[in-house]
């Protein structure tokens, strides 16, 4: 490779991963929430007992670092099983990192935090993602996990935040290994909620992020918009809150990393979750940037 065309590799990199050579905060890759006691440790790796010790799952909540950057929201009207619904491709533009949770919030999670049985589960499924909790219900549990923790703040990702973390990088229908089969549980391999992180993660660590449930962000649905974007939240007003990721009740087609969907905030489903961000807002008011 000749340097001109690795200078020019590295500008096309840098100007959608500007702090892509940041050596700040390299040991915060990931961010853990103990749940009983409300504190976060951040590490440069994940657990290595991650995926075996169930704490995981129900006592503790793991987020893994998404870099700022810019990526194009949407699919081509071309794409194989895009619906008739606005998918309108844009460039959007997200100007801080966040923490996102690797898995989806789990039954065991969710009465950690709340007290109590989310309506409709069993004690043998407390490691699989709740259900059945609406998206003011969500409200309800990010203030309560909120009064917890000291210096930063949990919440519902925006459509754009979702989408850019499922994408990882990618342009294609599914993230990862662009095989739904391999990662996510949908209508033709499961007929239930599955555990959270059975299948392959995305190529930021993501697990679930194509199927298992669907998952509240926190915009109000609307259209996407036709010009270049920073930071969008989503229509000002609406009537339904926008919902992502497809789930084991559903076909492929709402698997796909850019389908869009949405539910009335006042109720919830037996396929529908959520999964949660975490800024720090202490470390964001100066405005710094990060590693990912």
């Amino acid at each position: 490779m000749s340097k001109h065309i690795f200078i020019q590799i590295l500008f096309v990199a840098l100007s959608f991963y500007p702090n892509l050579f940041s050596n700040e905060s390299i040991s915060e890759l990931y961010a853990i929430i103990d749940l009983p006691g409300g504190k976060i440790d951040y590490m440069s790796n994940a657990p290595v007992d991650l995926l075996k010790n169930d704490i995981y799952r129900t006592d503790k909540i793991v987020l893994r670092r998404i870099p700022s950057g810019r990526f194009t929201m949407g699919s081509l009207a071309s794409e194989e099983r895009r619906p008739l619904i606005d998918e309108t491709r844009h460039e959007v533009t997200i100007t801080q990192d966040y923490y996102l949770g690797i898995f989806e919030i789990t039954q065991g999670q969710w009465r950690q935090v709340m007290g109590d049985k989310p309506m409709g589960t069993e004690e043998e499924t407390k490691t699989r993602p709740v259900v059945n909790v609406t998206w003011d219900d969500c409200q309800d549990f990010i203030a309560k996990l909120n009064d917890k923790i000291k210096g930063s703040i949990v919440r519902l990702p925006t459509e754009a935040e979702w989408e850019y973390a499922c994408r990882a990088g990618t342009n294609s229908t599914f993230s990862g290994t662009g095989i739904l089969m391999d990662m996510g549980w949908y209508k033709q391999n499961c007929n239930s909620t599955q555990v959270v992180g059975m299948k392959k993660p995305n190529d930021w660590g993501l697990y679930d992020m194509h199927g298992n449930v669907l998952e509240w962000c926190s915009d109000w649905y609307g259209a996407y918009p036709l010009e270049r974007v920073v930071d969008p939240k989503g229509a000002a007003t609406g009537t339904d809150r926008v919902e992502r990721g497809g789930s084991w009740y559903t076909l492929s087609r709402f698997c796909r990393s850019a389908d869009r969907n949405m539910h009335d905030p006042s109720t919830g489903s037996h396929h529908l979750g959520a999964r949660l961000v975490l800024t720090n807002q202490m470390k964001y008011a100066a405005n710094k940037a990060y590693f990912w």
